[in-house]
């Protein structure tokens, strides 16, 4: 009833004996994320010391899932195993198959004698199905220490279809929050650069209760904007003129913690400082949803990314999402933004407004 993005063979080998933890191994929650017709992705991480590299000994763990048709689940449809390895920081990516179009599903974990939490997806409509509403969320630029998670909180009540994400999941500045006001938390340590340091950056975040509530409540799919690696890069430029073939090491382990810490799918399988991360999702009829990647493939900012009063920072950047309208329409608003300045007429920002898609409110 499923196929697993980690196949058990591939780490066989290396699987321990059932594994004690020293505490809870589920600390960063369970996750869903690109629902298909027939599935969607799960995903969680075993880090039982999640600001500590996880905490996790140097050998792969196999880790449990079911899926079931009832939120008690009782009713399973679907089961198996994968395996979390050391190599992708004790993460395990589930890609589910054979499951019924548009409609509700939970799932949960075990590691073990410990069971994670249990989250809800939501199966995209079958193709070319006639579909009147699609609730989603929009949301991005989650940064730790300037404000709390709680529109997360409320975001997990309303049990939107999905969640887009539109980047800067995590922010990879050194810990400021003493030092600046208006700060109401503080990071951990100093600006992100190893894999180990991204690793805990990301543990960080996905150790707030909201935003964790938010992901067991429904599939996100994501996409980066440039925090996840570091301010303003694009292509192989950084914003303080490093040598690029360093830059790229950096972005190489950015890159793999990203994989390690969302549910997506082995394409998105980083090979090395690339990954494919651009794709389209179907949902029936109504809308086809394509997440774009807006800094991987582009050059460097035009105008410098640094303000000054003899060079005026350049405008906002780029954003990340767009959803193409189809003959059925959606709702909610589209607008290009500029500002004045030198570089005005060189950068734009597209935004949107909506969370519900509606053929019958298409104008």
């Amino acid at each position: 009833m499923g196929l697993l993005a980690i196949t058990p063979t591939a780490f066989a080998s290396r699987v321990g004996a059932k594994p004690v933890f020293s505490r809870y191994p589920f600390s960063l929650g369970v996750a869903s994320g690109d629902p298909a017709p027939d599935g969607a992705v799960i995903w969680t991480r075993l880090a039982p010391e999640p600001l500590e590299e996880g905490g996790m000994p140097m050998k792969a763990v196999e880790v449990g899932w079911e899926v079931a048709s009832d939120e008690r689940m009782r009713q399973v449809v679907a089961k198996g195993n994968a395996i979390a390895p050391p190599d992708l920081g004790h993460s395990a990516h589930v890609e589910l198959q054979c499951l019924e179009p548009g409609r509700e599903y939970w799932y949960r974990s075990r590691a073990g004698d410990e069971a994670s939490q249990i989250g809800r997806f939501v199966t995209a409509p079958a193709p070319g199905a006639t579909v009147g509403r699609l609730r989603f969320a929009l949301c991005g630029c989650q940064h730790d220490e300037t404000g709390y998670f709680k529109a997360f909180r409320h975001l997990a009540a309303e049990r939107p279809d999905f969640v887009f994400h539109t980047g800067d999941y995590i922010y990879e500045y050194r810990a400021e929050g003493a030092a600046r006001p208006g700060r109401v938390r503080q990071h951990n340590g100093d600006e992100i650069y190893t894999l180990v340091d991204y690793r805990n950056r990301y543990a960080l975040y996905k150790s707030d209760a909201d935003l964790m509530a938010a992901h067991h409540a429904a599939p996100f799919i994501v996409t980066w904007d440039d925090h996840e690696v570091d301010n303003n890069w694009a292509g192989t430029a950084d914003q303080d003129g490093t040598d690029p073939q360093l830059f790229l090491l950096r972005r190489d382990m950015a890159f793999q913690a990203w994989y390690e810490n969302m549910p997506v799918r082995r394409a998105q399988l980083p090979k090395g400082p690339d990954l494919q991360l651009y794709r389209t999702l179907r949902f029936g009829s109504l809308i086809d949803f394509h997440s774009l990647v807006t800094r991987q493939y582009r050059s460097d900012q035009a105008c410098g990314d640094r303000s000054s009063r003899a060079a005026p920072r350049p405008l906002i950047r780029i954003g990340q999402s767009s959803a193409v309208r189809r003959s059925s329409g959606w709702t909610g608003s589209s607008r290009l933004v500029r500002r004045p300045g030198r570089c005005s007429g060189s950068r734009l920002r597209s935004t949107s407004a909506t969370s519900t898609a509606s053929p019958a409110s298409a104008g």
